[in-house]
């Protein structure tokens, strides 16, 4: 868990700063925010691969699907232009 940590860390780092940036634009760059999003799910995906195997990746895709994919459609909708009145 402390090599996966280890890896894993300045990547995220990375991709938060890249979804702090898109969100501090007037207005905020939906897209951009949804690019670092599927780069955090692939850099994480990636890592865990090499250090644990295909089969350990398999595994975490599967457990994180739901909340990957609500994640990823709420961005999608933002995207699109479908930012609520709030």
């Amino acid at each position: 868990r402390a090599a996966l940590d280890q890896r894993y860390e300045k990547l995220r780092a990375a991709r938060v700063a890249t979804a702090r940036d898109a969100l501090s634009r007037q207005p905020p760059d939906y897209a951009a925010l949804l690019a670092a999003y599927q780069g955090l799910i692939g850099d994480q995906d990636r890592v865990v691969r090499e250090l644990f195997g295909a089969d350990a990746a398999t595994k975490l895709r599967a457990a994180e699907l739901r909340a990957r994919a609500m994640v990823a459609s709420v961005l999608a909708a933002f995207t699109k232009g479908a930012v609520p009145p709030w």
